[in-house]
């Protein structure tokens, strides 16, 4: 699909095109896209959640949270504002009442925190029903991503 919309193949272009055309546009390192309706990101994004820095792989996202979008009707240039709103030095971000969208330089990388996002979401609802999860400082979300830059060079 180009980035206008216009199927370049036999398919029609997903109907969140939009979303994924607009982050390709203006996420100058995102060269895979990739948005789900997994099932805690979207418990997460009914309630409108911020993932806070509860466990410090959090680092992963590219900042010490990951936002949730305001709510904007699905497949609209609205939604796709929205996400690129809370996308800013991030690589992903929940959708209000709908799911999340994660990006990355390459597919690999996006598929991975996809998959992370996911399981990290599933752990914060976990605990969020034991009590009050512990929030790890916005200093220590950057000690880990130096550590993390650091050891793969």
């Amino acid at each position: 699909m180009s980035l206008e919309g216009e199927s370049e193949g036999p398919s029609k272009p997903s109907i969140e095109w939009q979303m994924h055309a607009e982050i390709y546009r203006q996420i100058a390192d995102a060269h895979a896209v990739i948005h789900t309706h997994s099932d805690y990101c979207v418990a997460l994004a009914c309630c409108n959640q911020t993932i806070p820095a509860f466990h410090y792989m959090m680092a992963a996202f590219g900042g010490d949270d990951v936002r949730c979008a305001p709510y904007a009707t699905f497949g609209t240039s609205e939604l796709a504002k929205s996400a690129i709103s809370c996308l800013q030095s991030r690589n992903a971000c929940l959708l209000a009442n709908h799911g999340t969208i994660c990006h990355a330089p390459d597919l690999e990388t996006a598929v991975s925190l996809t998959h992370r996002l996911e399981t990290l979401a599933h752990q914060y609802v976990l605990a969020l029903q034991i009590g009050k999860p512990i929030i790890l400082a916005s200093d220590e979300i950057q000690n880990v991503r130096n550590r993390v830059r650091n050891y793969y060079g």
